[in-house]
C-alpha cells in the first residue's frame, strides 16, 4: 500500500480531507511508514505500520475496546497481508518523560514521574484478571537454544530464573503495556498517555517495570526510573519484587538482543547480557548497583 492509498484510507475512515502529512520517527526499522496526518477539521491522526500475528492483533483490539484512558487510542485496523497492516491511531501532543525540558525543573520532573507511576499502578489494579502466570522448566530450558549466549551465560540465566519460578507462578495477570520506557510515557496537562501500544497484552504487572528496574542507560534515566519505582510502590517496594522483575528483565533483555541482531548488518547487538549480570554481581545480588547508588 503506497502513501496515496494510505491517505485515501484515512480520509474514508475520518470523513475529512488530508491537509498535511509528516513522516515521524519511530523506534524501529519501519519508522518511515509512520505518518502524522493533519485533517481539514484541524485534528491529527497517526498512521503506523504493524507486524504481528493474528492472536496478538485480536488481543490488542480487545484491550483497545476497553477504552483505557492512559493508552494511546487505536481508531481502526487495516490489514494489508498476513500478519501486517496499518493502525489508524490518535495523535498525542505532550512531553515524554525522557525529555530534556525536565532537567531544569526538578519539581516538574518529579510531578510528571509521579503521575505516570500512579497511572500505571491504577491500570494494573483495575484490569486484574483471574488468570495467572505459568512458567515451566521446559520454558526456561529453551535458553539453551540461544546461539548468541555462551555456556556460562546460559548457566547463570537458567539457574537464576529456575530458582525464582515459584515466585512468578500463580501471580495474577493484568493488562500490560509491554514496552514501557520513558520515551513511551507522554505527559499532557491532565492526562498520562502510554504510547506505542503494539506490545499491549495480558501479563504480569511487573513486566511493565523492567525498564525502570534494569534497562536504563544514563544517570538522568536512572533517577527518573528510581522515582518511578518508589512512586509506583508508595516507597514500600515488596521484598520479592527484585527477584521477579530481574527474571522478566533478563527475558526482555534477550528479546532486545535478538531484535538488534536481526536488524544489524554485522549481526551484533548493542545490549549485552553481561551488562545486566554486572549490575547484579553475576545475579548474586537482587538490587542492581545503580539503584543502590541512588538510594545511598
Amino acid at each position: 500500500m503506497d502513501i496515496n492509498e494510505l491517505l485515501k484510507m484515512a480520509e474514508a475512515e475520518t470523513g475529512q480531507q488530508v491537509s498535511n502529512v509528516v513522516f515521524v520517527q519511530g523506534g524501529n526499522s519501519i519508522k518511515k511508514k509512520h505518518l502524522r496526518v493533519s485533517l481539514s477539521n484541524g485534528e491529527k491522526i497517526l498512521l503506523k505500520k504493524y507486524h504481528m500475528n493474528l492472536f496478538r492483533l485480536k488481543e490488542l483490539i480487545e484491550i483497545s475496546s476497553l477504552n483505557i484512558d492512559c493508552f494511546q487510542k487505536l481508531l481502526s485496523v487495516h490489514s494489508t497481508g498476513e500478519d501486517e497492516g496499518y493502525f489508524l491511531m490518535e495523535w498525542n501532543e505532550g512531553i515524554p518523560l525522557n525529555d530534556d525540558r525536565y532537567e531544569s525543573d526538578s519539581y516538574r520532573m518529579r510531578e510528571a514521574v509521579h503521575k505516570a507511576a500512579k497511572a500505571l499502578r491504577h491500570l494494573h489494579e483495575t484490569t486484574k484478571t483471574q488468570k495467572t502466570i505459568t512458567v515451566t522448566i521446559n520454558d526456561v530450558n529453551k535458553i539453551n537454544e540461544k546461539l548468541y549466549l555462551t555456556s556460562e551465560q546460559k548457566r547463570i540465566l537458567i539457574d537464576y530464573i529456575t530458582s525464582n519460578i515459584h515466585l512468578i507462578n500463580g501471580r495474577c495477570r493484568s493488562v500490560t503495556h509491554g514496552d514501557l520506557h520513558l520515551a513511551n510515557i507522554l505527559i499532557q496537562n491532565s492526562r498520562v498517555v502510554f504510547l506505542d501500544i503494539d506490545d499491549v497484552g495480558y501479563g504480569d504487572p511487573y513486566m511493565d517495570l523492567v525498564y525502570a528496574a534494569n534497562l536504563q542507560y544514563t544517570k538522568r534515566e536512572q533517577l527518573r526510573y528510581y522515582l518511578f519505582l518508589q512512586y509506583y510502590f508508595d516507597y514500600e517496594i515488596p521484598g520479592e519484587f527484585w527477584r521477579i522483575v530481574n527474571c522478566y528483565s533478563l527475558i526482555k533483555g534477550m528479546g532486545i538482543i535478538e531484535s538488534e541482531i536481526r536488524k544489524s548488518k554485522n549481526q551484533n547487538a548493542i545490549l549485552s547480557i553481561d551488562s545486566l549480570f554486572k549490575e547484579h554481581e553475576n545475579m548474586t545480588r537482587q538490587e542492581p548497583n545503580w539503584f543502590l547508588r541512588i538510594q545511598q
